[in-house]
């Protein structure tokens, strides 16, 4: 759980709504959530986080393939209302990796430091849903593969993602 919240999560219910966002370049406030680089290559396999970096890898075709399976979740309207955004960074150099070396405060926040740099800072995917859909997507989410001719990668096996509250406030890790 990242601070002010604890369990059990009463303030939520059934008619609360949540995000998970999901990093495409960058490090998100908390620093035990995955980061992410886009990679430049299209011929090197995106790739799921490893223990010692928790970093995803990214190509342009498996940032695309994501984008189109999450339009197909929300067309298919299984999971109740279902928004989707992508969230680019405005940067005069975008022929960087990812955002490495940022100095930035820190402030500890109970279990999780919590860096001061916004999630603005980040290109990432933000899925808004209903707080009862929080742990059904996560695990879509972790299913989802992204395949082409040379390889099939599961991209979220050991991702570590961030559940946001209505006021874009991170929740928990998961």
């Amino acid at each position: 759980m990242i601070a002010p919240y604890k369990l059990p999560l009463d303030s939520f219910d059934e008619y609360s709504r949540c995000a998970w966002i999901i990093p495409v370049r960058g490090q998100l406030p908390w620093f035990e959530s995955s980061s992410a680089v886009l990679l430049d290559s299209p011929r090197d396999p995106p790739a799921p986080p490893n223990t010692q970096l928790n970093e995803f890898t990214w190509t342009t075709s498996a940032v695309s393939k994501f984008w189109k399976f999450l339009v197909g979740i929300r067309e298919a309207g299984n999971l109740g209302s279902l928004g989707i955004s992508f969230h680019a960074v405005l940067s005069p150099d975008r022929s960087s990796r990812a955002v490495k070396n940022v100095t930035t405060d820190t402030v500890d926040a109970g279990l999780h430091k919590v860096s001061l740099v916004s999630i603005s800072s980040v290109d990432h995917f933000k899925i808004y849903h209903d707080w009862p859909r929080s742990s059904q997507l996560r695990n879509i989410f972790h299913a989802w593969s992204f395949e082409s001719e040379e390889y099939r990668t599961r991209l979220f096996v050991g991702a570590k993602l961030v559940l946001l509250d209505n006021k874009s406030r991170g929740v928990m890790i998961l």
